[in-house]
């Protein structure tokens, strides 16, 4: 279906709602980089549980991730089960929480140094989207 420029302006902005059988414009969905991993099986990711992870709730390409007071952005790598992501919503929903981006979270788990990351990276067990910042990577707890 061609749509003049002006109505996909004012569908852009939300003034307008998309015609039936229109779909929203289409936008990547962020993902969450979840983890099979069996922490007491695999003891190369293996991260303490003392440790909050705090910031708000921010998506960053197309990854859900945690921005700290600092600035600097944080990739959870939740376990498989326990977290969800909405994208309509653009809602988090982990364990019986639920959070909206720009929402306050704090996370149990441990930062992952890079020997955990590489490891992370290369399990079979664990899903972290391609084009997620990893230079600091948080693995929630479970």
């Amino acid at each position: 279906m061609n749509l003049p420029i002006s109505l996909l302006a004012l569908l852009a902005t939300g003034l307008l709602a998309p015609p039936a059988g229109l779909d929203a414009i289409d936008e990547a969905q962020p993902r969450l980089a979840i983890s099979d991993v069996d922490q007491g099986r695999d003891r190369s990711v293996v991260v303490g549980n003392a440790a909050v992870l705090g910031g708000r709730l921010a998506v960053v390409g197309n990854c859900v991730v945690v921005k700290q007071e600092s600035g600097d952005y944080v990739l959870p790598i939740f376990p498989s089960g326990i977290a969800t992501w909405d994208g309509r919503a653009r809602q988090l929903r982990y364990f019986n929480d639920t959070y909206a981006v720009g929402d306050p979270v704090a996370l149990g788990g441990g930062f992952a140094d890079e020997a955990m990351i590489a490891a992370l990276r290369g399990s079979d067990d664990v899903d972290i989207p391609a084009d997620c910042p990893t230079s600091e990577v948080w693995v929630a707890i479970g």
